[in-house]
């Protein structure tokens, strides 16, 4: 199935991933569906921290090869050995915040999550949540064999990395918003 993206989005491996959750969730593959959901976002959660990294080392696009420093972000990442440990990670490059408190700090971003996801409200912790829900699902497919998941379980996971999408497009604001423009 052909996925067309607008031009500059192709580029993101992260968008692929989630355009192909969705195909497999129309497709009625619900077990793929969850694996994919969940590798699209932290497909994305790398790229952000590579990008931000980036630009906290004063590169742009002008500045080729980033070889040598992206691969040495992409080992710093791999060192963050969980979900939970690189959403905190992420998040305190962008907003200065642990994942938690970032979400509680924004009451959009928190109404918005809770409108899609009405379970959160009752919620201690975003970060567990969004593992317990999404992340360890995808865990018990990949690591203990359950492929039996039915389609609410796909079109809930594939909802919950939709909303980890907007959270990160959200912080990835924040940060524009503290280092645009450049201080003299």
């Amino acid at each position: 199935m052909p996925i067309w993206l607008p031009q500059g989005l192709a580029d993101f491996v992260s968008i692929r991933i989630m355009n192909r959750a969705y195909a497999e969730l129309e497709n009625k593959d619900f077990t793929l569906a969850i694996v994919l959901s969940a590798m699209a976002v932290e497909a994305e959660l790398a790229r952000q921290y590579i990008k931000w990294r980036g630009i906290d080392f004063g590169l742009t696009a002008v500045h080729e090869p980033l070889n040598a420093k992206d691969e040495e972000w992409a080992e710093e990442w791999r060192g963050f050995q969980t979900v939970k440990k690189r959403l905190d990670k992420v998040s305190l490059l962008l907003t200065n915040q642990t994942f938690d408190s970032f979400i509680v700090n924004n009451d959009d971003l928190s109404k918005a999550i809770e409108i899609s996801h009405p379970e959160f409200k009752n919620c201690v912790s975003a970060r567990d949540f969004f593992w317990q829900e999404l992340f360890d699902k995808r865990n018990r497919i990949l690591h203990r064999s359950k492929i039996d998941f039915q389609e609410q379980d796909g079109k809930t996971c594939f909802a919950l990395a939709k909303s980890m999408f907007h959270a990160k497009t959200v912080m990835d604001k924040y940060r524009y918003n503290l280092t645009w423009p450049p201080k003299p």
